[in-house]
């Protein structure tokens, strides 16, 4: 599939950008605004033009978007070169000093002109494509040049590191590239096994430090990287080694190998025991709730005392946002509430032994994700909680709230290796609520009849 074709519309000449994608992917998505956001031309001298997208329409199947005709060739591993390199980093430069939005290396939005030029294509739609597109491509585009956090103007060296070290040994120098995600960031937030030196024979002593210092995001910028081009264009980058020099060389690379494989296999175990831990982990944490939870409403006033029978249906239903166990145990009868009381304890148990290990809890708040339009999930994330609450004070103690409720989707029969996001569930819920007043003073919601409605998405 071409990046970039050269297409003719009613006698004007496009290149368009084939998205790889039907229509219905673009559904969850405003496309117009995707449509009126510029790519962006750079020149030599940092110069820069923007490259307007004109019409969008399917063709066999996918979306294409179309702009200017330009001529040029895009990004490929088989005819990366040095003076293309040198391309990049320039424009990484001059997106850096005009503050541009960069949100990563992903090697289909790169075009390189004939006239010397580079087209870096629409960031926001190249972004879509990207998250949309299936996990194998993203092995290709993506993931092998990315730092997993550093995806903005921070990681721009670590790429440029990335493709000179590529374009020098011929391979990764993180090859082989782990497939799993979790195993893939972890792979490369470390520094390679191998040093510049040892996995390009010969390479001079100051290209070597730099790639490794990039590699390992330590004191190094662009301008270093500018400056280094220069020298590798008129000296070269590698310099003639004699026999004696390549057999070292060979030596230290096998020792450091079988060093980094036996660190490799350890980290394997350790991953495969991990997961028996977290679940552990989990037990101990939901028998802690389990229990703490008798024992401080026998000592404590309710959590809602004080509160009107509207500020209690409220608090109710927030709950379901902040995953407070003890607060909806507070609103809510505990017969009547003990399924969504376990529903939100699991959840919340689950996402804080996540936060714990993997630094991200994988949900998002159903309020947030709706106000932000609805963006496409990235795997591993779910969506949970209330939205587009309202509240009607029928009398009496009687209230009917209306509401949108999300939930992690299920896989159903999903294929084991499909890793793309897996939708969430959506319903709107409509529940007439009667509240009474305790003996201890607060307010219990005591009935409930629910309706719903299923929510097709996107």
């Amino acid at each position: 599939m071409e990046n970039l074709s050269p297409v003719t519309i009613d006698g004007k000449k496009y290149s368009g950008i084939n998205s790889g994608l039907g229509s219905k992917v673009f559904r969850a998505v405003d496309i117009s605004a995707l449509q009126n956001e510029p790519g962006w031309i750079y020149d030599a001298d940092g110069r820069v033009e923007s490259w307007k997208l004109e019409t969008v329409s399917e063709s066999d199947g996918a979306m294409m978007f179309y702009g200017p005709r330009v001529e040029g060739a895009p990004f490929d591993d088989g005819t990366f070169d040095r003076e293309i390199l040198e391309k990049i980093i320039r424009t990484f430069q001059a997106i850096r000093d005009k503050n541009g939005d960069y949100r990563g290396f992903y090697s289909r939005s790169w075009f390189f002109l004939e006239d010397g030029r580079v087209l870096v294509l629409p960031v926001s739609l190249m972004e879509f494509i990207r998250k949309s597109e299936n996990e194998k491509n993203r092995l290709t585009n993506w993931y092998p040049y990315n730092h997993p956090d550093k995806t903005d103007v921070s990681g721009m060296e670590f790429t440029a590191a990335v493709l000179a070290a590529r374009l020098l040994s011929g391979k990764h120098p993180y090859a082989p590239l782990e497939e799993a995600e979790d195993n893939r960031n972890e792979q490369l937030r470390r520094p390679p096994l191998l040093e510049a030196g040892l996995q390009i024979p010969g390479i001079k002593t100051e290209i070597a430090s730099l790639i490794d210092r990039s590699l390992k995001n330590e004191d190094c910028n662009l301008k270093e990287w500018t400056a280094l081009l220069a020298d590798w264009k008129t000296g070269g980058a590698c310099r003639e080694l004699n026999s004696a020099e390549k057999d070292e060389i060979d030596r230290k690379a096998a020792q450091f190998l079988e060093k980094g494989e036996k660190n490799r296999k350890r980290r394997q175990v350790w991953r495969r025991k991990s997961s028996l831990y977290i679940a552990v982990a989990a037990a101990f944490l939901f028998l802690g709730i389990m229990i703490s939870g008798p024992v401080r409403k026998a000592m404590a006033p309710p959590v809602t005392m004080g509160l009107s029978p509207r500020e209690v249906v409220e608090a109710y239903y927030s709950s379901f946002n902040t995953m407070d166990q003890e607060l909806m145990e507070d609103c809510i009868d505990k017969d009547l509430g003990k399924r969504e009381v376990g529903e939100i304890t699991n959840l919340f148990v689950t996402s804080r032994v996540r936060m714990g290990y993997e630094g991200n809890s994988g949900f998002i708040r159903a309020d947030e994700w709706v106000a932000a339009g609805k963006e496409p999930l990235e795997f591993g994330s779910s969506v949970y909680g209330v939205t587009d609450l309202e509240i009607h004070e029928l009398g009496s103690g009687r209230f009917r709230a209306e509401y949108e409720k999300w939930m992690p989707g299920a896989p159903d029969d999903r294929d084991p290796s499909d890793t793309s996001p897996i939708p969430p569930y959506g319903t709107r819920v409509t529940d007439h609520l009667t509240l009474e007043e305790q003996n201890k003073g607060n307010w219990l919601i005591v009935e409930r009849e629910r309706t719903i409605v299923e929510i097709p998405y996107p």
